[in-house]
């Protein structure tokens, strides 16, 4: 891409970030609730890299009493004890990590759908993407950073998987190409060849 083009780009990607951290910056001002106190506020695991073994051996969520342990989320847990090591117990931190995962959401978004669309098409639909109403639940609920992860995890490994497939595919053209003009070549050596043994054949006959 030319400069022009990289500097649009460019554009669109400073104004998804600043549109997205806009329409969810309010959630600064919001304490812990619900399944925050259980899984950060009393749940030791978070409180110290020491843990960090026992969470990846130990269930993401306590089961109620009779219930079978099924739900593993390790990752999770591991950014909850990061913020637990920068912020301590202060849910404004906590926030800014759920809001920054958007953010790159949101710019995954943009990339995903610059394999298919026009760069302001992208843009365009990213911007929906960011400032909907519907993430209100996983940006602004500390604990809703599950899905958050999880689209994270999702959108980045599409995109790369594109991107690996358009690079193969570039280099697949340019090795074809490569491979016609051999086979020109080799063709264009042969006639050279072949009008040459007529040539000689005549003079041999003559």
């Amino acid at each position: 891409p030319n400069f022009a083009e990289m500097r649009e780009k460019l554009f669109h990607l400073l104004l998804i970030a600043c549109f997205a951290i806009l329409f969810y910056s309010n959630s600064f001002g919001n304490f812990f609730v619900w399944n925050d106190w259980t899984l950060i506020i009393e749940n030791y695991l978070v409180k110290g890299w020491s843990n960090l073994p026992e969470i990846f051996t130990s269930v993401f969520w306590k089961p109620l009493l009779g219930e079978p342990p099924q739900i593993y989320r390790p990752l999770v847990l591991l950014s909850f004890t990061a913020d637990f090591s920068l912020w301590g117990l202060n849910p404004w931190g906590y926030h800014l990590s759920n809001l920054l995962l958007h953010v790159l959401n949101s710019l995954l978004v943009y990339s995903l759908m610059g394999f298919y669309t026009s760069p302001l098409t992208a843009c365009v639909g990213s911007l929906l993407f960011a400032v909907h109403p519907i993430h209100t639940e996983a940006v602004t609920y500390i604990s809703g950073r599950v899905e958050l992860l999880m689209s994270l995890f999702l959108l980045g490994g599409t995109v790369v998987f594109l991107a690996t497939l358009s690079v193969g595919i570039k280099r697949l053209e340019q090795r074809m190409q490569q491979d016609t003009r051999l086979r020109q070549r080799v063709r264009h050596l042969c006639m050279i060849l072949k009008k040459g043994r007529k040539r000689q054949y005549k003079i041999t006959k003559a």
